[in-house]
């Protein structure tokens, strides 16, 4: 009995282990940011970007409210930078509020390396949050709002991936932005 049993176990934890290998996202090297100096943003990508970008723009006006079908913009940061190898990045993060059947937040954090006219890889977050429910097609788990905004910092974790690409497809990543505007 023992036999089997153990045997039936080690087949069935294998191909957990696959599925999840599949589906996962890759996992963040680093959830620790620390404090961002004022001015700048940090980006990571699970093990393979970990970068301080300059904020080029940042606006915040969190209590704007939308003026009939055109969303108000509460957050719009850009910053920008270059890895280690010089390749360039570019962080733009979005937080609008619409109206509607009822009010609709949307965060969208967008990470772009290389260039518009010639990207390397560009990966994208986004969460919407109705009447208090949150959605996060790349990260179905997700309960809270993607940006956590704070006198302090923007801060942002969630599951980043090609536009268009949801949870469990490749280039799937798990990123966090730490943001202080000044």
């Amino acid at each position: 009995g023992m036999a089997a049993c153990s045997s039936e176990d080690g087949g069935s934890t294998a191909s957990t282990t696959t599925t999840a290998a599949a589906v996962a996202a890759e996992p963040l090297a680093t959830t620790d940011l620390g404090s961002p100096v004022a001015g700048t943003a940090r980006v990571v990508l699970g093990s393979s970007l970990d970068v301080t970008l300059e904020i080029a723009e940042c606006r915040l006006d969190l209590d704007a409210q939308p003026a009939g079908q055109v969303p108000a913009e509460l957050v719009g940061i850009e910053a920008t930078g270059a890895t280690a190898d010089g390749t360039p990045v570019l962080l733009d993060v979005k937080r609008f509020r619409s109206a509607g059947a009822a009010t609709t937040i949307t965060d969208t954090v967008t990470v772009l390396e290389g260039t518009e006219e010639s990207p390397v890889r560009v990966v994208v977050a986004q969460r919407f949050e109705v009447g208090g429910q949150v959605t996060d097609g790349r990260d179905p788990d997700a309960d809270d709002p993607l940006l956590r905004v704070t006198q302090a910092a923007i801060t942002a974790t969630g599951v980043f991936a090609p536009p268009g690409a949801f949870a469990g497809d490749a280039g799937a990543v798990e990123g966090a932005v730490a943001i202080a505007c000044a």
